[in-house]
């Protein structure tokens, strides 16, 4: 029953959504936004999937990140990233090749990532892993 009705109630603030309707937009952006962090090692994240957990189309969504500059796919491809770089740096994961990293967020492609990343983070995952390691190192040793 609760999902009907939160599904009638999104369809009717939504009906006439449009890009000038601002506090609806923001919100509705918002929840997707945490929906996405939430599901970031969902293979299937996706538009598709997005639209029908938010109850709204498929077209709606696409409005609403048409003019973030990446998109919906593009956001959820950065997010992916941003948590590879996060658990390469975290020492708790540092037992895990880098593609086991890549691999937790539904990143498959070697080559993909390392370009991406060295795009995103000045670095390759490889640089970057070395470079956290010895400043974990050296932070550890300088507690001690």
């Amino acid at each position: 029953m609760a999902t009907a009705g939160e599904a009638l109630l999104a369809s009717v603030v939504l009906q006439d959504y449009e890009p000038g309707s601002e506090d609806v937009a923001e919100f509705l952006r918002h929840e997707i936004e945490s929906y996405v962090d939430r599901n970031l090692q969902d293979p299937k994240l996706g538009l598709k999937q997005i639209a029908s957990a938010h109850h709204v189309s498929v077209r709606t969504v696409q409005r609403m990140f048409a003019g973030s500059g990446m998109g919906l796919t593009g956001l959820i491809r950065k997010r992916r990233l941003q948590a590879v770089h996060r658990d390469l740096a975290d020492y708790r994961t540092s037992h895990l090749t880098i593609a086991e990293v890549a691999a937790r967020w539904c990143i498959h492609d070697a080559q993909w990532l390392v370009r991406a990343f060295k795009s995103e983070f000045g670095l390759s995952p490889s640089e970057f892993r070395k470079s956290s390691a010895a400043e974990t190192s050296t932070a550890r040793a300088s507690v001690l």
